[in-house]
C-alpha cells in the first residue's frame, strides 16, 4: 500500500502540468539580471514576459531551437504586430543583443501547432544597467545589437562582448562578415592593442587573441540597419596564433606547434604581422614538411583572408628557400590548417 500512495502522489504532482515562465512579470530594480525560462506544455503555448524596467534593458540571445511554426518576438509596448524590435521564426546559434529602454517592454515565445517536448531551446538572459556579453565558444556568430531607432533620444547604446575559445590552448580568430557605422564607432581589443572603427570605416580587419572584446557604442537616432556588423570567430592553436608587431630591420619566426617535432592534427595557426608604415615586409619558407597533401599554407597581402593571395602551398616538403616574396603594405596574413587525421612523424 505504501508504495502505491507515493505512486498516486507523483502522478497527481504531474498530472497538471501547464506552461509557464519563470518569472512571467521581472521587477528589474528587485532582480537587475537573470535568465529567462520557458516551459511549454502543449503546443499554441505562448509564453509572455514582460519587464518592469529601472533602467535600460539588454536582453541576451545565445542560442535558439524552435519548432516548426514557432516564434519569439521582442516588442515595446503597442501592437506588437506591427512594431517588434525584433521576431525571430527559425532556429540560430547567433549571439545577438536586443535592446530596449521602454517601461513594459515583452518577450513573446510561440511554440506554434507542430511543437513537441524537447523541441523548444532557449538561451537568453537580461540585464539592466550596462550590457556585458561574454561568449566563451569554440565556434561563434555575432551580430550587432537591435533596437527601434529613436529621433529624439540623446543617449547611445553601448555594449562590451568578451570572447574567448573553451581550451586554454586556443585564442579565438574573429573575423568580420560585413560593417558599416552611419556614426558610432567599434572599439576592437586583443588586450594589447585596440583598433577603433568608425563611421568611415567600410571593413574591418581580423584580430586573434586569447580575448578578444567589442567596445560597441551607437547612436540610437540611427536606424539599426545603418549601424550593423556581423562578426564570427573560429579557434586557433595559442602557439602558432596572435597579433605579430615587428620592427624594422628586425625579423620574426614563425613556426607551427612543436616545431621542430611533428605539429597536431586538425591544427589551425592564424597570424596577422604587422610592420611600421610605409614598409613592406619580405618572407621565406624555410623548412616544411607537411603531413598530408591536404594541408595548407597561405599567406595573404594584407590583413585578413579577403585580402590577396601572395602565396598558397599544398603537399610541401622543403629545407631551404630560393624564393623570397614581398607584401605591397606593411601587413600579412599568414594562416597554416592541417586536416583532422593522424598525425604523420614529419609533419612540420
Amino acid at each position: 500500500m505504501e508504495k502505491l500512495a507515493v505512486a498516486m502522489v507523483l502522478l497527481l504532482a504531474f498530472s497538471g502540468v501547464k506552461s509557464e515562465c519563470h518569472p512571467k512579470t521581472i521587477n528589474t530594480t528587485a532582480t537587475p539580471s537573470g535568465p529567462i525560462v520557458v516551459l511549454p506544455a502543449a503546443a499554441n503555448d505562448t509564453c509572455t514576459v514582460t519587464f518592469d524596467l529601472s533602467a535600460n534593458l539588454y536582453l541576451t540571445l545565445t542560442s535558439l531551437k524552435l519548432p516548426e511554426g514557432g516564434s519569439i518576438a521582442f516588442n515595446e509596448p503597442g501592437d506588437p504586430t506591427s512594431n517588434p524590435i525584433l521576431n525571430l521564426t527559425a532556429s540560430t546559434d547567433d549571439v545577438q543583443v536586443v535592446y530596449t529602454k521602454t517601461r513594459l517592454s515583452t518577450v513573446v515565445v510561440s511554440v506554434g501547432p507542430h511543437y513537441k517536448p524537447g523541441d523548444l531551446e532557449l538561451g537568453l538572459f537580461y540585464t539592466v544597467g550596462a550590457c556585458a556579453v561574454t561568449v566563451k565558444s569554440d565556434v561563434a556568430k555575432l551580430r550587432s545589437p537591435v533596437y527601434l531607432a529613436d529621433d529624439k533620444a540623446t543617449t547611445s547604446l553601448s555594449c562590451i562582448y568578451s570572447l574567448s575559445a573553451q581550451s586554454v590552448d586556443q585564442f579565438v580568430d574573429l573575423t568580420f562578415g560585413s560593417f558599416a557605422l552611419a556614426s558610432g564607432e567599434v572599439i576592437v581589443s586583443d588586450g594589447t592593442t585596440n583598433v577603433t572603427y568608425t563611421d568611415n570605416a567600410t571593413s574591418a580587419a581580423e584580430v586573434v587573441g586569447a580575448v578578444v572584446t567589442l567596445d560597441i557604442k551607437l547612436s540610437i537616432k540611427e536606424a539599426p540597419e545603418n549601424q550593423s556588423f556581423v562578426a564570427s570567430y573560429v579557434p586557433a592553436h595559442k602557439d602558432c596564433s596572435g597579433m605579430k608587431a615587428l620592427v624594422a630591420e628586425k625579423s620574426l619566426v614563425l613556426t607551427s606547434p612543436k616545431f621542430p617535432n611533428p605539429y597536431p592534427a586538425g591544427v589551425t595557426c592564424r597570424t596577422i604581422v604587422s610592420a611600421p608604415q610605409n614598409t613592406v615586409l619580405r618572407f621565406d619558407v624555410l623548412d616544411a614538411d607537411f603531413s598530408s597533401p591536404y594541408d595548407q599554407l597561405a599567406i595573404n597581402d594584407g590583413s585578413g583572408r579577403k585580402d590577396t593571395p601572395l602565396l598558397v602551398l599544398q603537399n610541401l616538403k622543403t629545407t631551404s628557400s630560393d624564393y623570397f616574396w614581398l607584401s605591397t603594405g606593411n601587413q600579412l596574413w599568414v594562416n597554416f590548417m592541417s586536416i583532422v587525421g593522424t598525425e604523420k612523424e614529419e609533419g612540420k
